[in-house]
């Protein structure tokens, strides 16, 4: 990357006085996994940054990081164990059974269910429930 930049190749990049290799106003990070994995965990673990998702420590280190794997990367979060243990599903919750209504003919309404769960001592059982 560096020599297709000095030779005038790559207008993507520029290299500083210092040598420094830029993406625009981003540092490129080598191709260094111990030095990608530092930044990332810096990212995750720091006291100030309290364990950001992946989408939100994509964001974060964006404006000032670039390698070409980053967004890929960064998703090494999801194997975080305080952020399985600690954070909270943004589900929401299931809502409380209604009564069904009385139909007044037959087969009006079908309601129909599986039911699981069902344990034998070599086999897993289930069931179709239908109820008119």
């Amino acid at each position: 990357m560096r020599t297709k930049v000095q030779e005038g190749k790559n207008n993507q990049f520029i290299i500083q006085d210092d040598g420094m290799l830029l993406n625009g106003k981003r540092i490129c990070v080598s191709n260094v996994e111990e030095l990608r994995m530092e930044i990332m965990h810096e990212a995750h673990y720091a006291p100030y940054a309290m364990h950001p998702g992946s989408t939100k420590m994509y964001r974060d280190l964006r404006p000032y990081y670039w390698w070409p794997t980053m967004k890929k990367d960064v998703e090494f979060v999801a194997r975080c164990l305080t952020c399985q243990h600690v954070k909270t599903e943004h589900q929401a919750l299931a809502g409380k059974l209604h009564p069904l209504s009385i139909p007044e003919w037959k087969w009006e309404k079908i309601t129909m269910d599986f039911v699981t769960g069902l344990h034998s001592e070599n086999m897993m059982l289930f069931g179709w429930l239908g109820i008119d």
